[in-house]
């Protein structure tokens, strides 16, 4: 190498040869070796750091009713500038409906997005809307004013779905790997994920009564978890291809999955039970969803089509057609007279509104690209669509009006062809005071003791309000129930230990949503029994 950076003078003739240095030749290479020098740190050095992950922080959330045993999951902690202060929503807004939705506006755009939002969800206040997007970035807005609030990373690289827990405290988000990710509204902090899928997690959705949480994934099954613990609860097996969609009745006790093989399938929660296969998509099932009664499951597929179910037959009730292209998402008003679907492709880029009764089309928004998710927030004044590189809010402009909301029809008494068998007619003795439990049962966390709420609560021969009152419970009377059984409104009814059945809404435990868990591992009621 020396050798090569000198070079040799002339002399004149008969002397001995000069040697120098030839510095051009070190100037040359100096220059070159620090341009490899730069190129390699650019390259490399950004593999050799840890990933991080952007932490916001949490707005006024309600007092857990739990402690929160989750442990905080690896990675660096990065101090962040502190999130705006939330605006209080406005009640006074109109909420839409039947009657008021020929009014319907986009009102708010929301801003800072730069690839396609695949999901949406309302915080349970009403004062966030997350919405998850392909480029891993999970974004959060304040929903009265839309500036962005703060935002979450997944290390999956892209988020399907988002999903918060019923207290607000949890937003639980599933993508292209195999974990359930979960961050901590109030502490700031991703939280250890849940594991258990071994395909992409296509949907996540939580109970609306705990905090149970159920995801599909790509590899065929359905995962059921205890956030609170962290424990997997229950594997469902039955799919035979990619589940894409889950929903919970809004009483938690029933899941609704689809797939790509084509059905809907329903499932007993928590234990798994198969309640039903409902057959009828020509092409895979994208999204499912119950009505605010519990009645009726509305499914959407790549058929083009939406399909109506009666949940207690399993018996399809209508076909909502219309969307010329794949129909990626669905959803009731909260007060249950429409019906709202998401349209996706390059010639249908619509949300269409339903009218649930009739079934016939109202009228189709175009918010200016695919759809990719639909949802309400809990009061039914803000519908938000999202989609191709945007997330837009909904409502009708201008102060509240009062409007007549129409009552939902009640789903008709079908006759069951296969699925849940229908509830039987017939009379059954009745004997309340056999329902009273010992002492030893009040203790026993094995025995399903639930306490009534209301004086004068009719206990009926069968588990419908169709059937005669035998007897009745008061305020405060304890009684020990050993099934259950949902009739056609979507009403869960619990048999009495002795005879008789009650409506399940009128116990104290179903209003503090703290019914002990060996109740929902009773035996469903079918009429041979």
């Amino acid at each position: 190498m020396l050798k090569l950076l000198k070079r040799k003078k002339k002399v004149p003739s008969g002397q001995v040869e000069e040697e120098g240095i030839n510095w051009f030749l070190v100037a040359v290479l100096v220059v070159l070796v620090g341009v490899v020098c730069v190129a390699l740190y650019a390259l490399v050095w950004p593999h050799l750091q840890p990933r991080q992950k952007t932490i916001i922080v949490p707005y006024q959330s309600p007092t857990p009713t739990y402690p929160p045993t989750l442990t905080v999951g690896p990675g660096p902690t990065v101090e962040t500038t502190m999130a705006p202060t939330l605006t209080p929503p406005v009640s006074a807004h109109t909420p839409i409906t039947l009657a008021t939705a020929p009014g319907i506006q986009m009102v708010l755009p929301m801003g800072g997005i730069s690839d396609a939002v695949t999901s949406a969800a309302f915080s349970p206040d009403g004062l966030l809307l997350a919405g998850g997007s392909v480029d891993g970035t999970i974004r959060l807005w304040d929903v009265a004013t839309g500036a962005e609030w703060g935002m979450f990373h997944s290390d999956s690289n892209r988020v399907d779905s988002v999903a918060f827990s019923v207290d607000g405290l949890r937003l639980a988000a599933g993508g292209h790997d195999t974990l359930v990710r979960l961050w901590d509204m109030q502490s700031r902090v991703e939280l250890s994920p849940l594991h258990g899928p071994t395909g992409a997690v296509t949907a996540v959705v939580f109970s609306p009564r705990d905090m149970t949480l159920a995801a599909a994934s790509d590899d065929g099954a359905v995962y059921l978890w205890d956030v609170q613990t962290g424990e997997l609860l229950a594997t469902f097996q039955g799919h035979t291809s990619y589940v894409k969609c889950a929903a919970f009745n809004p009483d938690g006790t029933v899941l609704a999955t689809g797939g790509e093989d084509d059905s809907v399938r329903l499932w007993k929660v928590p234990t798994g039970a198969a309640l039903a296969v409902l057959e009828g998509h020509t092409s895979t099932v994208l999204s499912v969803a119950f009505s605010p009664d519990s009645a009726t499951l509305a499914s959407t597929g790549a058929d083009h089509t939406v399909r109506l179910w009666d949940v207690a037959s399993g018996a399809e009730i209508g076909t909502l057609s219309g969307h010329s292209e794949n129909v990626n998402d669905v959803i009731f008003s909260p007060d249950g007279s429409l019906i709202v679907s998401a349209g996706g492709g390059i010639e249908d880029n619509t949300v269409r509104l339903w009218e649930t009764a009739s079934g016939t089309e109202i009228m189709a928004l175009m918010p200016g690209g695919p759809v990719n998710s639909v949802r309400f927030n809990a009061d039914g004044t803000r519908l938000a669509v999202g989609g191709a590189t945007y997330l837009t809010l909904w409502g009708i402009p201008g102060p509240a009006v009062s409007t007549v909301i129409p009552t939902p029809t009640p789903a008709p008494t079908l006759t069951p062809a296969g699925g849940v068998p229908a509830l039987a007619t017939g009379a059954a003795p009745v004997d309340s005071s056999a329902a009273e439990p010992s002492d030893a049962e009040l203790e026993d966390a094995d025995t399903c003791v639930l306490t009534a709420e209301l004086d004068e609560i009719n206990v009926r021969a069968g588990p419908s309000q169709s059937y005669e009152a035998a007897d009745s419970l008061s305020a405060g009377q304890a009684v020990v129930v050993d099934g259950w059984a949902q009739d056609v409104e979507g009403y869960i009814w619990w048999r009495l230990r002795g005879g008789g059945w009650v409506r399940g809404d009128l116990f104290v435990e179903t209003l503090n949503n703290t019914i002990p868990n060996v109740c929902w591992t009773l035996p469903q009621v079918l009429p041979e029994e």
